[in-house]
């Protein structure tokens, strides 16, 4: 909301989350950025800094381009 307040054109990301159960969550990233790279290291960075012991996996949907990526996350037991 605040970017939009300063750059009223501003093409932002994307971020739709899907919980299949309470230990997986999935995160699809979009943008015609393709700064996917950047939501990963975000993500790990939560990962690391909360210490959840939790695996996850990228597939990028875009062919390589990084403009839609899915992320998997699940709980280890």
């Amino acid at each position: 909301m605040e970017v939009r307040k300063l750059y009223p054109d501003a093409e932002l990301p994307s971020l739709i989350a899907d919980r299949t159960d309470p230990d997986r969550m999935t995160l699809t990233y979009r943008s015609e950025r393709g700064f996917a790279h950047v939501a990963e290291g975000l993500i790990r960075g939560c990962i690391r800094h909360f210490g959840d012991d939790i695996d996850l996996t990228v597939e990028d949907l875009s062919e390589g381009a990084g403009t839609k990526v899915r992320f998997s996350l699940a709980r280890r037991d």
